[in-house]
């Protein structure tokens, strides 16, 4: 009896492979959503002359590309910005061929008095996209005369590299060390292309320059035992790199440099 039972089983085991479930459908161009790759963009104005410049803040397409140009629609709230008197949307697009896309920022030079401009923007479906993540629909864009985290793209790799933090007068800090190239500089050949501005330099460059920060800082908290080299009291310490700035945690007290630098 309990052979005629074992044979059974074994029957309907061969016969489930008859029952093939459904293969998982792919995005179709109608399916497809569109989100900000950070919820926050800051730009630093730090040293412009010119009465305008350009800014760009990434764009990423969930789904497959397409043969045509698709347009975003975007709803801009003012906020300490004013649309069409501090900044105009020039474009808001993903090219054909393209799975990510970009809003193109024609900001105004900041007036005497003006430290920095805020506003904010949520992606609205069309025909061309239906609604994405929610929590990447929308975006903060800020632009500031002192310093600012930067993109993705280099900021990505100051978290790997030099500190799990950030603070404007670190900001400074490595811009003396290092030079001002440090601010457009990148580890990613893909990043690269994509911002030909980029400067790309592979990992034996920011293993030498995460030396020569901590030895910079060093000698100097050395010289100044009682006052050593302190991040500015903007100060965020993030758990990721992909953690939007103004999203981090914000001790009391800011922490000296050297302890929050990164050992490699």
């Amino acid at each position: 009896m309990k052979t005629c039972n074992i044979i059974t089983v074994f029957a309907a085991i061969l016969l489930l492979p008859a029952c093939k479930p459904d293969r998982i459908q792919p995005y179709r161009a109608e399916d497809a959503a569109v989100n900000f790759l950070a919820v926050t963009n800051s730009f630093s104005m730090k040293g412009v002359t010119t009465d305008k410049v350009t800014y760009e803040i990434p764009l990423q397409v969930v789904g497959p590309a397409t043969d045509y140009n698709r347009k975003i629609d975007l709803a801009v709230k003012d906020s300490t910005a004013v649309q069409g008197r501090d900044f105009t949307v020039r474009s808001a697009m993903v090219p054909a061929g393209e799975l990510e896309g970009k809003v193109v920022l024609e900001v105004n030079r900041l007036k005497d008095g003006q430290t920095d401009l805020a506003t904010a923007m949520t992606i609205v479906p069309n025909e061309f996209f239906i609604a994405g993540f929610p929590r990447y629909q929308r975006a903060v864009v800020s632009w500031t005369e002192l310093y600012a985290r930067p993109g993705l793209y280099v900021w990505r790799y100051w978290y790997l590299f030099f500190c799990h933090g950030y603070s404007q007068d670190f900001h400074k800090l490595l811009v003396e060390v290092l030079g001002e190239e440090v601010e457009k500089t990148t580890n990613s050949r893909t990043y690269q292309q994509a911002d030909p501005e980029l400067i790309l330099r592979m990992p034996d460059w920011w293993y030498a320059a995460n030396a020569a920060i901590r030895d910079y800082v060093v000698k100097y908290d050395r010289a100044h035992p009682d006052e050593p080299l302190r991040h500015s009291a903007d100060y965020e310490a993030y758990t990721s790199y992909n953690t939007p700035a103004g999203e981090g945690t914000r001790p009391e007290t800011p922490p000296t440099i050297l302890e929050t630098l990164n050992n490699i």
